[in-house]
């Protein structure tokens, strides 16, 4: 009996226990939040906390892309519960909870708002294909731009030329008040386009253009900013100067007008301290496509912008002029530059084991280029458009240069070369387009294109070798013809097919005057198949041009089939990722001006050709896919990309001899180089403290190769490996005396291998910090750091320093302090040298040591009228 009374207390004290284990298992809240349009939201803060003691949490979850959440409660807890939903961009929304096991599923719908903060970063809202970035609610001065208002917005990526791209979607267009105003203009509208005269700023996913007849699911991406209504219909000028130490100045004014029907923007730039208001992005593919390589060559020039320079005056002018109306639209946009540069640089050529030639280097460059682009649509209906755009580019590009070379192979010899040349391009591109809807599916589209480039230079050389001296001189001139027509037909399927067919002629009259005239003729004639598609979440476009390139010339007729492919495509995965993939596949004849049997750079350096690369035909093929992602909510972005690149029968400069103290390069044909690239960029950032302090940290890496054969005599593999590591930190605090504090340092690596051996190893690390300030009338920035380079013989360092201060007075007035390589300015560096660059071609290395900086520390005022 006992042992049946001991059994069965201990049957009951279990028994007791799985009900209590039963009882005492949590209980899971869950459930899904979204806004008024029953869509998910992601990243919203859900916390549980006790109703009597709200300082006291008990759960606390963030919810995923599907907008769910879920939180463990323990089942002691049988009081009501408090449940707060919390999102930048939403209205707060408290519920009171019951906790039970018949209900733990809790949904909570969230209304949109619109906060003001006094410092918060950026508040975005999707608003159907429209994401709207509140600059209301930026801390941002006045004379904060369009650029910084970008550089803040996690993913926007602005590069200093102007680029922008959008989670790796290139953006061209910059719309003010919903009109086209910058149109390939990125720079000038990124620079100029100031906080003060905004009221908003918008991402169109789905613009369409009303002056380009397409299916109705195309679009494009824009920025657009809607100005503040005193901007509208009245001419704003302000005008800024100052001057400083050395006699350096800046001289600027800018002008603008906006409405509904007439746009005008006007900038002028004129200053000694390096500064360019364009750069090469604002010129339409039109220019980069159609001109020749000695053009873009010489064009480029005027656009660069380089600090490293000894002395440097610039002035750059441009107007555009945009009206629209009903049934027309008028651009024209006019670039004016003016060059006078000067730098000096000292570079040593050396075949790895011994040093070669040792040239002591003076660079003059003065020029002058002018630039018109004008367009005009006309809608002929409501079904037809004819436009016409009209390219004419002119530029005149002075070079004088004065070294000291010492040549100590295969004798020691010194030359001394004073070097001039003259080269004058005028190009000129003119098209006349007709888009016509013939039915609900089918549209058709022609064009005529005229294309004409007329290009002269002019070398002269006074040079002495051992005090012999002597004279020579080279000049050639050549015209470039071009007449297209195209024509295609483009039949909707549906939205994510529309197939295209049709044709595209460009023939050719090309003149060489140099010695013995060279022509040739021929013509492109291409058959054209593509597809295409667009909605919301795919993007993609696929064409196909089979080809027959037809040479004609004295003592050659030849035909050449060749097929040139292009495909690009975007998947936008959600809100926050997107999928870039691209791939190319393009043939081209080798420029005329190749047909020089000998072209001088310099009595001490010449470019051989042979006539066997005249009609030589170059294909280059080029792969890459990108990932990018970005999130405004949790302060973070990730970007990732790889690319591939083949180009075949190509032209490569080849060092070949040393004869009579000239070193001959030859221009050989290479049969493939391959290039590969792969990057990686990662951020994030953190709130901490209730006054929503930002700590970000920023990382990213890239690496390049590059492998081609050269001739040493035999044929061997030249490569080239490039690394770049960058990683910085920040924090952004709020109430103290500054608001942004960053460490930066980036590490770049060139290591050059011929076959096993390595030929050279160039090292760069950049360590350096930026602080800056934006209260009420103050705005100031300093950066400070220091440049080391290093390779197996040299090592030196070069310490850099700028600042930027500006004091608002009034409305209309304020005052600033500009400086950049402060140190170098006041001689506080040890050694006079600032960069150091090395490049080969397999055969020679050649190292360049540049010893200037456009330091400057001015001051001036500004003035808004």
């Amino acid at each position: 009996m006992y042992y049946i009374y001991k059994y069965c207390i201990f049957f009951l004290i279990g028994l007791t226990g799985c009900f209590q284990t039963v009882l005492a298992q949590d209980v899971v809240v869950k459930g899904n939040i979204t806004n008024t349009s029953n869509q998910p939201i992601e990243g919203v803060a859900i916390v549980l906390t006790d109703i009597k003691n709200t300082d006291s949490t008990i759960g606390y979850a963030i919810t995923n892309g599907n907008g769910d959440y879920e939180i463990t409660v323990k089942p002691q807890i049988k009081d009501s519960l408090l449940l707060i939903a919390t999102h930048l961009n939403y209205e707060k929304v408290s519920k009171i909870l019951t906790i039970s096991a018949s209900k733990t599923a809790y949904n909570l719908t969230l209304k949109e708002k619109s906060f003001n903060l006094e410092e918060i970063v950026i508040e975005i809202q999707k608003i159907k294909d429209t994401m709207a970035i509140k600059t209301d609610s930026l801390k941002l001065t006045e004379r904060s731009t369009l650029r910084d208002i970008l550089n803040k917005t996690e993913g926007f990526v602005v590069s200093e030329d102007g680029g922008i791209t959008f989670r790796g979607k290139i953006i061209h267009k910059v719309l003010i008040n919903k009109k086209e105003v910058f149109v390939n203009q990125n720079k000038i509208a990124l620079d100029n386009l100031e906080y003060d005269m905004m009221n908003d700023i918008e991402l169109i996913n789905n613009y369409r253009d009303q002056y380009k007849i397409d299916f109705e699911n195309f679009t494009e991406t824009v920025i657009n900013v809607n100005t503040r209504d005193e901007f509208k219909g009245i001419f704003k000028p302000s005008v800024e100067g100052a001057y400083g130490v050395k006699n350096k100045y800046q001289l600027n004014f800018r002008g603008l007008y906006f409405s509904d029907y007439l746009n005008a923007f006007i900038t002028s730039n004129t200053n000694n301290i390096g500064k360019k208001s364009f750069s090469f992005t604002n010129i339409s593919e039109e220019i980069k496509e159609q001109s020749s390589e000695f053009f873009k060559d010489h064009f480029t020039d005027f656009f660069a912008e380089d600090d490293l320079l000894a002395e440097s005056f610039t002035s750059n002018s441009s107007i555009t002029l945009r009206k629209e109306n009903k049934k027309s639209r008028l651009g024209i946009v006019l670039y004016y530059n003016n060059l006078n540069q000067k730098k000096n640089t000292t570079s040593e050529i050396d075949d790895s084991t011994t040093l070669l030639n040792k040239r002591e280097l003076e660079s003059l460059q003065k020029g002058n280029s002018f630039l018109s682009n004008m367009s005009y649509y006309r809608a002929l209906s409501k079904k037809a458009i004819l436009s016409f755009h009209s390219n004419i580019t002119y530029l005149e590009d002075r070079d004088k240069d004065r070294s000291t070379v010492l040549n100590f192979y295969p004798t020691m010899d010194t030359i001394t070369e004073d070097n001039r040349n003259n080269a004058i391009s005028l190009l000129n591109i003119s098209k006349l387009e007709l888009q016509a809807r013939l039915h609900q599916r089918i549209i058709l589209s022609s064009i005529l294109e005229y294309d004409l480039e007329h290009s002269k230079n002019n070398f002269n050389s006074n040079y002495s070798i051992n005090s012999n001296g002597d004279n020579l001189r080279q000049e050639y001139d050549f015209n470039n013809l071009y007449l297209k027509a195209n024509s295609i037909m483009d039949y909707k399927f549906s939205n994510m097919l529309t197939a295209s067919l049709g044709f595209k002629i460009k023939t050719f009259n090309e003149n060489l005057n140099y010695k013995n005239d060279t022509e040739r003729k021929g013509g492109y004639y291409q058959g054209l198949l593509s597809f295409r598609g667009q909605n919301k979440k795919w993007e993609y476009n696929i064409e196909f041009l089979p080809q027959t390139i037809r040479v004609r010339n004295k003592d050659l007729k030849e035909n050449k089939g060749t097929l040139d492919v292009y495909i690009n495509s975007d998947w936008n995965l959600n809100e926050n990722s997107t999928i870039v993939m691209s791939y190319t596949q393009a043939n081209a004849l080798t420029e005329i001006n190749y047909a020089i049997d000998s072209l001088t750079v310099s009595y001490n350096t010449r470019f051989l050709n042979t006539d066997d690369i005249l009609n030589n035909i170059s294909r280059f093929n080029q792969f890459s896919i990108g990932y990018n992602y970005s999130s405004i909510i949790k302060t973070q972005s990730f970007r990732t990309s790889y690319s591939y690149g083949e180009q075949r029968d190509y032209l490569e400069p080849i060092f070949q001899i040393i004869e009579q103290n000239i070193f001959y390069y030859q221009n050989r044909l290479i049969e493939k180089k391959r290039s590969s690239k792969y990057s990686v960029a990662l951020g994030k950032g953190f709130y901490f403290s209730k006054k929503y302090h930002l700590l970000r940290f920023n990382s990213d890496f890239s690496a390049k190769f590059d492998k081609f054969p050269t001739f040493t005599p035999e044929e061997r593999m030249y490569n080239v490996d490039q690394y770049q590591y960058g990683f910085s930190t920040g924090i952004e605090p709020k109430g103290i005396f500054f608001d942004e504090l960053y460490l930066k340092m980036s590490i770049n690596h060139q290591h050059l291998f011929l076959g096993n051996q390595v030929l050279n190893n160039n090292k760069r690390y950049t360590y350096g910090g930026t602080i800056s300030k934006k209260k009420d009338k103050l705005e100031a920035k300093i950066s400070i750091g220091q440049n080391i380079f290093k390779n197996e013989d040299f090592k030196f360092k070069s310490p850099f320093m700028s600042i930027e201060a500006t004091v608002k007075l009034n409305k209309k007035m304020s005052v600033f302090l500009r400086g950049n390589y402060l140190f170098h300015l006041f001689n506080f560096p040890n050694t006079d040298l600032t960069s150091l660059s090395v490049k080969s071609d397999g055969n020679l290395i050649q190292s360049n040591y540049n010893e200037n900086s456009l330091n400057y520390l001015i001051i001036g005022t500004s003035y808004k009228f």
